[in-house]
């Protein structure tokens, strides 16, 4: 019904910078920073195309690892299988801002683990990833690091196409 709200997440807590990727059957996840628990966790919600939520009451979890007490941009695409990439940074082995990337197909399930994929370990400051989707299915990844923007991409699979440490852009000062 278009003149009544949909909501998405009534969990507690502050809900920070969700982002919507519809896929080419017209379903749409939504997804955002749930901060119901004292930590800025990760939640989605797939949506039909009239809007009827797909999952249970507040979406599934996708990441509860712990997250800087304040966030900074992350990214989410529909890829051509109709699965949601997303793409954020958390501080899960230690402290250091690191990439992280989920895959998740329409039934929930993770098709990276249920930990995604580590894209970054470093000491560097990783942040505001960005992801596309290409035509044969693969995802490729863009992230600060310091002063190096680096690149990686991702098969359906999970394989890291351009090695573990991926493609660095840099130029001299």
């Amino acid at each position: 019904n278009p003149s009544l709200n949909n909501p998405i997440n009534t969990l507690s807590g502050e809900q920070a910078i969700p982002k919507i990727a519809t896929c080419s059957n017209n379903y749409s996840y939504i997804a955002s920073f749930s901060n119901e628990s004292a930590n800025y966790n990760v939640r989605m919600q797939l949506l039909d195309p009239q809007g009827n939520p797909q999952w249970a009451s507040n979406g599934i979890l996708i990441s509860s690892h712990p997250q800087m007490t304040w966030l900074t941009d992350w990214d989410m695409a529909a890829d051509n299988a109709n699965h949601a990439v997303l793409v954020f940074q958390d501080i899960r082995n230690g402290g250091n801002n690191n990439v992280v990337a989920y895959r998740v197909a329409p039934d929930g399930s993770f098709t990276w683990g249920a930990d995604g994929i580590a894209l970054s370990s470093s000491t560097a400051f990783d942040a505001s990833p960005k992801v596309v989707t290409t035509s044969a299915g693969n995802a490729v990844v863009a992230w600060q690091a310091d002063d190096v923007i680096i690149l990686q991409k991702i098969d359906p699979a999970g394989n890291l196409l351009w090695g573990t440490s991926g493609i660095t852009l840099s130029c001299a000062d």
